[in-house]
């Protein structure tokens, strides 16, 4: 019987989620609405699936921030690495239906040129909606998390006036 992968969310890696922490720093509706509940801050062991089909043990776990929560996965770097993903590219998390299990792949994304022009990343889909939510859905019901900041000034789509 064929196993029919579900994809669940998406996320840009961060220079901090690609480098030698090891930890990766999640959306946090999405966290909350694809990963196992978590009532102590220091988490449990996750098991995830990469894409090439290694199994993986992260630490999922929250810091209190405020009065909310920030999730993060430990011990990601050698999973980021296999898959050869650096900042800017995209982590994809998806669910194997029949058993539950988190899958965890990856693409490269043009954005890995664009950084150092100022532009910190792209969101995944052109479709998005609720621009405000982090955890949106594409047209086809994606969840599509983002999380972006332009530095420098956005230009407006007004017409350029030439002087004659």
């Amino acid at each position: 019987e064929k196993a029919v992968l579900t994809p669940l969310f998406e996320k840009m890696l961060s220079a901090s989620d690609a480098g030698r922490i090891g930890r990766l720093v999640l959306p946090k509706k999405c966290a909350e609405a694809y990963f196992p509940p978590i009532a102590h801050p220091e988490g449990f062991p996750l098991n995830v699936l990469d894409t090439n089909g290694k199994a993986w043990v992260f630490q999922f776990r929250f810091w209190p921030n405020n009065n909310s929560r920030m999730y993060v996965l430990e011990g990601i770097t050698p999973c980021i690495q296999s898959l050869q993903l650096q900042a800017g590219d995209i982590v994809i998390f998806s669910r194997l239906e029949q058993k539950g299990t988190l899958v965890m792949g990856g693409r490269k994304t043009p954005a890995t040129q664009s950084v150092e022009k100022g532009v910190e990343c792209t969101i995944a889909t052109t479709n998005v909606l609720g621009i405000g939510d982090s955890c949106a859905r594409n047209s086809i019901g994606v969840p599509i998390s983002f999380n972006c900041q332009v530095r420098g000034k956005v230009v407006e789509n007004s017409p350029v006036s030439h002087p004659k």
